[in-house]
């Protein structure tokens, strides 16, 4: 019962998660829930019914490409402002 409840919390907090707009606070939030829920747990440890299992599995997929966008944006600001500072030297 003590690994349906923690499965269940932490699907409610992924998807609290995956609601805010601000892309800093929820990269952020998702990195803890990952070191949390996915680094010292395996993904097998889920105690989870079928559709809530797949509806972690959306928001796992969802929130890695989120992390891709959003590296890729941190790098060209990162670029954008590599290139100011070369022109302002």
């Amino acid at each position: 019962m003590e690994r349906r409840n923690w499965s269940l919390k932490s699907l409610h907090r992924l998807s609290s998660i995956d609601l805010i707009e601000n892309e800093s606070n929820k990269a952020a939030l998702l990195s803890n829930w990952v070191e949390e829920n996915l680094i010292t747990n395996k993904i097998e440890n889920f105690d989870l019914n079928s559709n809530d299992m797949i509806q972690l599995s959306e928001l796992l997929y969802k929130n890695i490409h989120f992390f891709k966008t959003h590296r890729d944006d941190i790098k060209e600001q990162l670029d954008s402002h590599y290139k100011i500072k070369q022109f302002l030297s």
